[in-house]
C-alpha cells in the first residue's frame, strides 16, 4: 500500500493553484482560484494521509468531486 504524506498532499495542492486560507486546529482549509476548496487534515507535515483522502484530492483538484463543487464559492 502507498503511504502518502501531508507534505506531499500540500505540494499537489500548491502545484494546482491551490492556496491555504485557514487552519483550525489541525484543519487546513485550502482554496483555488476557482473556488473550489479541498480540506486537509495533519498535524505535522510527516503526518500519514490516508490512499482516499489523497485520491480525493486528486478528483478536487480536476473538479471530479461532487463535494468541491456543491462548496464553490459564489
Amino acid at each position: 500500500m502507498v503511504k502518502h504524506t501531508a507534505k506531499e498532499a500540500i505540494k499537489l495542492l500548491k502545484e494546482n493553484d491551490f492556496r491555504e486560507i485557514s487552519v483550525r486546529g489541525d484543519h487546513h482549509k485550502f482554496r483555488n482560484s476557482q473556488g473550489l476548496i479541498a480540506n486537509l487534515r495533519y498535524s505535522r507535515l510527516k503526518d500519514t494521509i490516508s490512499k482516499g483522502v489523497f485520491d480525493d484530492i486528486k478528483k478536487a483538484i480536476h473538479g471530479q468531486s461532487k463535494w468541491q463543487l456543491m462548496h464553490k464559492k459564489h
